[in-house]
């Protein structure tokens, strides 16, 4: 099989370890960034545009995300790398080892709801990784 020289091998792909919601941003309210264990948006949003921001770190296939049960579009993905001191980074150098994905979720048409997102490790250890938040 011919590899492309820009290819580099890294081994075995690392199984998904972390999945978070990390920001709201809205029409209304732009930029409201998520901490680790926040169950709730500290301020109300709304307006024509609704945007959601997650994380994954590790290798998941098939993410889902809902608001009020309704599925909604990724609108965005962005491949994270590691760099060479150990720091995540976009990958815009090759070389770097890919090791998770931002992802932009299109939520326009909602001033608030419980929003829902998951992804499923597609490596060991297995299992599906998911979060949750409600948009005031």
């Amino acid at each position: 099989m011919h590899r492309p020289e820009k290819m580099i091998g890294q081994g075995a792909a690392p199984g998904l370890s972390r999945l978070q919601i990390i920001e709201v941003d809205s029409t209304k309210r732009s930029h409201e960034p998520i901490d680790d264990y926040q169950f709730s948006t500290r301020f109300d949003h709304g307006g024509k545009n609704l945007r959601v921001w997650t994380v994954e770190i590790g290798y998941g296939g098939y993410p889902y995300a809902t608001i009020n049960g309704k599925k909604v579009q990724q609108s965005q993905e962005i491949e994270l790398c590691q760099d060479y001191n150990g720091r995540i980074v976009l990958c815009k150098k090759v070389g770097l080892m890919l090791i998770g994905y931002l992802r932009e979720w299109k939520v326009d048409g909602y001033s608030k709801g419980f929003f829902q997102y998951e992804s499923t490790s597609v490596s060991d250890p297995w299992g599906t990784l998911n979060d949750r938040l409600t948009i005031r």
